[in-house]
């Protein structure tokens, strides 16, 4: 999801826009520094103690608009919607021209997950200032909350014939040539360490993808070596393939398959199915299965998760679960995503804990049966340029593989991916 941050927008607070008439003739002064004041007070996220302050000039001044508009900024900030549009729309009832108005309701509209309204109030800006770069970009990242990416990107290029160096439109375009490219490729290597005196064990993977209409397949290629003297397999492979099918409005699923002879690192079959579904207000849901067949074990697991979007974050909460041995073993994940420029450039942060390992496409049959482990891991993604992007991660996980035997196990990944 393409949001805007508010602290984005401290430009927009940080001096008058030309027309808003943010220092009036013959306003009092001490007003004024209250309002600096205030707007002090919002950007350094003390939005209440702000609010006070806003509400004080408003009391003495109610055609002060722009201590309106930055309560109605601050409400947006925290979340709180209802409250922001209660704050701006009485502005723009008087004045509809008011730029600054039409900007903080546009935003409260993209934060609140409703590209419709924010598409309304941009088109309503862009027609008292047809060369707003701020509402042709909002316009666009609506557009692209739609998935109508074509009339996203006729909105960035009538933004860049007015400012040819707009960065963030330049970002945007270049996002959409890259969604447009259909096929990639990538080349990933997790190394795992112990401090139990367990050899190092490596994971090695290729793939292959490409976008098929409304499927995109995946076809993936994953290397294992785990040195152990106790063993006469330390090494071997594993085929998968993985599909995204489309089907319908806000409706996707996950398919996934491999097979391994090398079963002491593998399983020998695995499956998986997951369906997703977007809901309103940036949320979507998801609920599935994995099927892992070892020799001697079979496990199921089922899953199911809530994600939510909010500005420039995606916050997810996942659960496992698994019945080994008539008992339920659960293990939940919770993770935190940042965008930056984008849904490609991302960090992710990613905590949990339970009986799941938190690679299992990693995990043996053991494994998959150990007591317990909890993890953090901050993963990115990063682009390169010229469709490159680069992938990575550190992982700090501690297990206990044994009942009584504890360890902690470091991984770091490193990979590439090149789309065309």
């Amino acid at each position: 999801r393409l949001l805007t941050s508010p602290w984005l927008l401290a430009g927009l607070l940080a001096g008058p826009v030309p027309g808003s008439g943010q220092e009036r003739a013959g306003q009092p002064a001490d007003l004024e520094a209250q309002f600096r004041e205030a707007r002090s007070l919002a950007l350094a996220g003390k939005y209440p103690e702000a609010r006070l302050l806003l509400n004080r000039i408003v009391g003495q001044q109610p055609a002060h608009s722009d201590a309106v508009i930055l309560t109605g900024r601050t409400y947006a900030w925290e979340g709180k919607f209802a409250d922001a549009r209660a704050q701006l729309q009485p502005v723009l009832a008087v004045d509809p021209a008011n730029q600054d108005a039409l900007n903080a309701l546009i935003d409260t509209e993209l934060w609140d997950g409703n590209p419709d309204q924010a598409i309304r109030h941009a088109d309503a800006g862009l027609g008292y200032y047809p060369n707003s770069e701020d509402f042709l970009l909002k316009k666009a990242k609506a557009l692209l909350a739609q998935q109508k990416d074509e009339a996203a990107a006729v909105e960035l290029n009538r933004l860049l014939t007015v400012n040819p160096a707009n960065q963030e439109a330049l970002q945007l375009l270049q996002t959409l040539r890259n969604t447009a490219l259909r096929n990639f490729a990538g080349l990933r290597h997790y190394l795992t360490l112990f401090d139990n005196g367990t050899r190092p064990w490596h994971l090695a993977s290729a793939e292959y993808g490409r976008i098929i209409r409304r499927v995109t397949l995946i076809g993936r290629l994953n290397y294992a070596r785990r040195p152990d003297e106790s063993s006469s397999q330390q090494s071997g492979y594993q085929a998968e393939v993985d599909a995204y099918p489309i089907l319908g409005k806000g409706t996707y699923a996950y398919l996934n398959a491999g097979y391994s002879e090398a079963l002491r690192l593998f399983p020998e079959t695995r499956f998986g199915a997951e369906l997703f579904q977007k809901l309103p207000k940036g949320f979507e849901v998801s609920a599935g299965g994995r099927r892992l067949n070892f020799p001697d074990l079979r496990i199921t697991l089922y899953t199911a998760s809530l994600s939510k979007y909010y500005r420039d974050y995606l916050f997810v909460v996942r659960g496992y679960g698994s019945f080994q041995s008539g008992h339920f073993t659960p293990t939940v994940l919770f993770s935190v995503r940042k965008y930056f420029h984008g849904p490609d450039d991302f960090a992710t942060l990613t905590v949990n804990n339970g009986t799941v390992p938190g690679v299992f496409i990693l995990a043996s049959s053991q494994q998959l049966q150990q007591l317990n482990s909890s993890r953090v891991a901050l993963d990115f993604q990063k682009g390169l340029g010229k469709s490159v992007y680069l992938l990575g991660g550190a992982w700090y996980e501690y297990e206990e593989y044994f009942k009584t035997l504890y360890r902690n196990r470091y991984t770091l990944t490193l990979g590439v991916q090149k789309r065309f």
